[in-house]
């Protein structure tokens, strides 16, 4: 399903969705990560079932180092890259977290990014009482685009232009008539 970019940034700031996103962007990280530290994964569901572990035994900061992969940026247009940056940016400052996103050239640090998506992430699930993530939920959750509808535009503009016509005809002919 593609999303319009409004569709998408509203996504990462859903957690279902974030933590989907960062799992299909880079599942050998995470689960590489989550091997890391003692977990056995060989799948995008074992990498959930790992991560709502995390959560459940109050391990914030590894929930966060387990999702602070490298963005994998060949997947993603110019613009989805600019909307991950700047919603990482932004989540990262609503938890309260000191994010490293930024380079020193303004460019975006994309080994950083996913970091302060998951920190944001996690400041979301703690304030809401959300326990586990599930990256299905978040994926159905994402709003399909507007279906395409037809458009009256043309037909708008037309009648813009007739009644125009219309005013400057008026206006000449009474310019006319009172000479």
């Amino acid at each position: 399903m593609q999303l319009t970019q409004q569709q998408f940034r509203e996504g990462l700031s859903d957690p279902d969705f974030a933590v989907g996103f960062i799992i299909n962007n880079n599942p050998e990280a995470v689960a590489e990560r989550l091997r890391s530290m003692d977990f056995i994964v060989s799948d995008a569901d074992g990498i959930v079932r790992a991560l709502n572990e995390l959560l459940a035994n109050g391990d914030g900061a590894r929930f966060i180092q387990a999702l602070s992969v490298p963005v994998d940026t060949s997947t993603l247009s110019a613009e989805e890259q600019v909307i991950l940056g700047q919603q990482s940016l932004a989540m990262a400052n609503v938890a309260g977290a000191k994010s490293n996103n930024i380079k020193d050239d303004g460019g975006f640090n994309w080994g950083a990014v996913f970091g302060g998506l998951a920190q944001g992430t996690l400041f979301y699930l703690d304030q809401t009482g959300q326990a586990t993530v599930d990256p299905q939920a978040g994926a159905t959750n994402a709003a399909a685009p507007p279906a395409a509808s037809s458009s009256n535009t043309m037909w708008w503009v037309l009648g813009g232009v007739l009644l125009v016509a219309v005013i400057i005809a008026v206006l000449i002919i009474a310019k006319q008539g009172g000479k």
